[in-house]
């Protein structure tokens, strides 16, 4: 049997993180909103008054789709019989995020003791609520290039 993952062995490079005690009693990270490229169609016309149209990357600050659709799921099960497993879902997303662990792992680290789960969840709720800097005004980087 292999040894149980740290969180500095574990940490994905870049992705900023907040911090909270887990299970095993340290310190890990969940993963806050960061830097994300898409690509954008966008219409114009050139010098000569032609329309054109070209892809473009446009920069925005956000999770990755399995943290969104983890919170989508958190919402829809307000108050239900669903809650909980949509919100260590939630958890277990932003834990992954922010380290190189599996699915298994990641659970095992947020079976934290009963008296604890109100600093986990203020932990889930930060990192999915906390403000970031809007993307720097600018042209966007053609990807056609």
């Amino acid at each position: 049997m292999g040894e149980r993952p740290t969180p500095g062995s574990t940490r994905r490079e870049g992705v900023s993180v907040i911090t909270t005690t887990l299970a095993d009693g340290a310190l890990w990270g969940l993963a806050l909103p960061c830097p994300r490229f898409r690509p954008r169609a966008v219409s114009g016309t050139d010098a000569f008054g032609r329309r054109q149209r070209e892809v473009v990357a446009v920069m925005e600050i956000g999770h990755p789709a399995e943290v969104l659709e983890a919170v989508g799921r958190l919402r829809a099960a307000r108050e239900g019989p669903d809650q909980s497993d949509a919100f260590f879902s939630l958890a277990s997303a932003l834990l992954r995020r922010a380290h190189d662990i599996d699915r298994t792992t990641a659970h095992e680290l947020l079976n934290v003791p009963d008296a604890e789960l109100s600093r986990l969840a203020l932990a889930v709720v930060s990192a999915v609520t906390t403000p970031v800097a809007e993307p720097p005004p600018g042209p966007t980087e053609d990807v056609n290039s």
